[in-house]
C-alpha cells in the first residue's frame, strides 16, 4: 500500500511538471545597438494590438529599403527607397522624393530577432525577422503614388 501511494504521487508530481510550459525569456534590446537592422521584417504588432495589416520590410547594407504591404485589398503594395540611421533615429525616403510620415526611434532586441519602431507621438511597431516570401514579392503591385501606401514607414 506504502508503495502505491509513493506511485501515485511520483506519477501526480510528473505530470504536473510535464503539463506546465515554462515562461520565455523576455527579450532584451540593448540601447544604441541597431546596427543588427539590416535584415528582413514582418510586423506582428502596431500600437499595442495584433498587426491588422501585414507588411513586410528589408532594410539592406547600403541604406536601400524595400516594403510589401497588404492593408484593405488582397494585394500586396511594393514600394521602396533610401533610409538614414543616425544613433537610434529612422528616417527614409521613398523612391519617388516622399519622405516617410515619422522619425522612428529604432531598437533591435540582443538575439537580432525584434525590431521595434517608435514614432514621436508614442505609437510603437514591432516587427520580428522572418524571410519575405517570394510569392509576395512576385505578385506585389506598384503604387499609384506612394500617399496610396506607407501607413508603417
Amino acid at each position: 500500500m506504502k508503495n502505491l501511494k509513493i506511485f501515485s504521487l511520483a506519477v501526480m508530481l510528473l505530470v504536473a511538471m510535464v503539463g506546465c510550459k515554462p515562461e520565455p525569456a523576455p527579450v532584451t534590446f540593448v540601447p544604441g545597438d541597431v546596427n543588427k537592422i539590416v535584415n528582413e521584417w514582418h510586423l506582428v504588432e502596431f500600437a499595442g494590438q495584433p498587426a491588422e495589416f501585414d507588411v513586410y520590410v528589408d532594410f539592406n547594407e547600403d541604406a536601400t529599403f524595400e516594403m510589401y504591404e497588404r492593408n484593405f485589398t488582397y494585394e500586396y503594395v511594393y514600394s521602396n527607397g533610401d533610409y538614414v540611421l543616425t544613433g537610434n533615429d529612422l528616417t527614409g525616403t521613398y523612391a519617388d522624393g516622399t519622405e516617410w510620415n515619422n522619425t522612428y526611434r529604432a531598437e533591435v532586441s540582443a538575439d537580432g530577432k525584434v525590431l521595434r519602431l517608435h514614432t514621436t507621438d508614442g505609437t510603437m511597431s514591432v516587427y520580428k525577422q522572418e524571410a519575405i516570401p517570394e510569392s509576395v514579392k512576385a505578385n506585389a503591385v506598384e503604387p499609384a503614388s506612394v500617399r496610396a501606401t506607407g501607413y508603417f514607414l
